[in-house]
């Protein structure tokens, strides 16, 4: 069992037990889109990736997969994003007629709602961060008191001292 966790864990240990086979599904889904792709009818293709694009947002809300709620608003927030783009997207793709003005505006709700996809992932980013600098700072400090105690206990025999710090034996 071991053995299996360690090979395929990745595939199913990050998804809560009652829906370990996630990842199949997303597996299918991008599969499903890249075999769409294939099709040279553009405005088809657009349907398919929008309506699979809100059906992948909608089960995403219902299922809530990921054992992490932070897991599960990045991947929530990157499939909003992602049906965003794709619906506005066919304004371009149908040719609209626009205004600059229209076409700004469209492009700047694509930049808004693209960083707000990116916001949780960097707050994620910037949480792992300091965890990992706080724990080393907690292991820095830990190592300098040692230092200091043992400079302390042997601080008639300064020799002594310095090779153990530097790793010597007394």
């Amino acid at each position: 069992k071991e053995d299996f966790e360690t090979r395929y864990g990745w595939m199913f240990l990050r998804y809560r037990a009652d829906v370990w086979f996630w990842e199949f599904v997303v597996m299918l889904r991008k599969v499903l889109f890249v075999g769409f792709g294939l099709l040279h009818d553009e405005r088809f293709l657009w349907a398919v990736y929008l309506a699979g694009t809100a059906l992948a947002f909608g089960l995403q809300i219902l299922c809530v997969p990921f054992a992490h709620d932070a897991a599960n608003r990045v991947e929530r927030n990157y499939l909003f994003a992602q049906l965003i783009t794709v619906a506005l997207g066919g304004a371009y793709l149908f040719g609209l007629d626009m205004t600059s003005f229209l076409s700004t505006l469209i492009s700047l709700v694509l930049i808004a709602v693209n960083f707000c996809m990116l916001w949780p992932v960097l707050v994620l980013a910037h949480d792992f961060i300091h965890a990992r600098c706080g724990w080393y700072r907690v292991a820095i400090d830990t190592i300098r008191t040692k230092c200091a105690v043992l400079c302390w206990r042997n601080r008639g025999n300064q020799s002594t001292s310095m090779q153990v710090l530097i790793g010597g034996s007394e």
